[in-house]
């Protein structure tokens, strides 16, 4: 068994203080005792509602922390440019590690599952749609004439002999096996 490496602790935003820090071990200490007895209501209701607070907790901290540095941007737009465009730096990263995945419109959002829901199909490209058809019909006769040969029963008992046995029937019940005592 692997011994586990340990690094440092992990570097918590600047908006992450001792009230989170005390929301996030009261939610862990009650976890260990749901994990202790998963079926207990009490346990389960009370975890439940800690994490609530906690979540509730971490996105006004977040939100007010956010809100204070826009404030000091407004101050210091004259007074102190370097300073500003330090401070609008770490508002921009605030803001990209908040959001998760791409952003899409809620418009785009609702298209799609209205388009969904009414089973609409997405549109099809004409232009490729007719080429494929064209190659299909000046091919005809190279594409379908391969499948349409005889089979040879060497060719049959090749494919039989390649089956693999102790597998499910298909939908017709015949096992491999069958097959292969039968070519026997």
């Amino acid at each position: 068994m692997k011994d586990k490496k340990r690094h440092g602790k992990k570097q918590h935003s600047k908006w992450y203080d001792f009230d989170c820090v005390k929301a996030r071990n009261d939610l862990r200490v009650v976890g260990r005792h749901l994990n202790a007895d998963p079926f207990n209501i009490r346990i389960l209701t009370d975890f439940r509602a800690k994490r609530k607070t906690y979540k509730k907790l971490l996105r006004l901290k977040r939100e007010k922390f956010k809100h204070n540095m826009i404030n000091q941007l407004d101050s210091l737009n004259t007074n102190n440019p370097k300073e500003y465009w330090k401070i609008f730096n770490e508002l921009k990263n605030l803001d990209a590690t908040s959001s998760k995945g791409d952003n899409i419109t809620g418009k785009e959002w609702v298209d799609h599952f209205t388009a969904l829901v009414n089973n609409i199909r997405p549109q099809i490209n004409l232009d490729l749609d007719r080429e494929m058809s064209d190659y299909i019909a000046d091919n005809k006769s190279r594409i379908f004439n391969e499948i349409n040969f005889r089979m040879t029963c060497p060719e049959i008992s090749s494919a039989i002999s390649k089956l693999k046995r102790g597998k499910a029937g298909g939908l017709d019940l015949i096992l491999n096996e069958m097959l292969s005592k039968r070519d026997a």
